[in-house]
């Protein structure tokens, strides 16, 4: 346990031949950006090559910057350098589901997030009022995306953008929403994926 998460931590460490490990994290409750500012494991797009092994994840109570996140799970893998979040889902605020694959990779020598965002929510209105959207219109609202983030470079690329399981956005609008996450999101720092207020003024210039 420390300031930033109360946990439990059960499972089986390697030392011979290679180290690994196989490891089960009860988490009861964690502040997700504080941890990640003072682990900056995201800014410098890797671990070391030796540490090799997954944490199965379970999370009851994480702080974020939508709210309380509840009942999530992961299984994060580290394999020679590169980091992988797998099956990753939660419950978001305003009945609201989130899932995602994630990998943290540095091919070709630049670290790269790799991401791919299911999210769904059955109260659009009442989730969108967090950024000072108050005309949300439907109350279902479901958004895919898959893309990358440069790590050094501070870009953003999506591939591909779905709403509503049927509206794809076309790549000017792609190129719009890419300037406008690098301007007001990622900033000089990844860890803006994390700050409300940064968010906030993406969602509200784009929405």
């Amino acid at each position: 346990r420390n300031k930033f998460l109360n946990s439990k931590i059960n499972g089986k460490i390697y030392f011979k031949n290679e180290f690994n490990f196989d490891l089960n994290l009860n988490i009861n409750q964690i502040n997700l950006r504080k941890l990640l500012i003072y682990y900056p494991i995201i800014q410098k797009g890797g671990i070391s090559k030796k540490i090799n092994g997954k944490i199965n994840i379970d999370a009851k109570n994480i702080d974020s910057i939508l709210g309380k996140i509840r009942d999530l799970k992961t299984v994060l893998s580290f394999e020679n350098g590169d980091i992988r979040i797998d099956n990753l889902s939660a419950k978001l605020p305003e009945n609201s589901n989130f899932k995602s694959n994630l990998l943290i990779s540095s091919e070709d020598k630049t670290p790269k997030l790799k991401f791919s965002i299911n999210f769904f929510t059955k109260e659009a209105n009442k989730f969108l009022r967090k950024f000072g959207i108050y005309d949300a219109g439907d109350n279902q609202f479901s958004l895919f995306s898959e893309g990358d983030i440069n790590l050094i470079k501070q870009d953003i690329n999506f591939n591909q953008i779905i709403i509503n399981n049927r509206e794809r956005i076309d790549k000017n609008r792609i190129s719009t929403l890419e300037k406008a996450f690098k301007l007001h999101v990622l900033g000089d720092d990844v860890i803006g994926l994390f700050d409300f207020f940064k968010v906030k003024k993406f969602v509200q210039e784009i929405y």
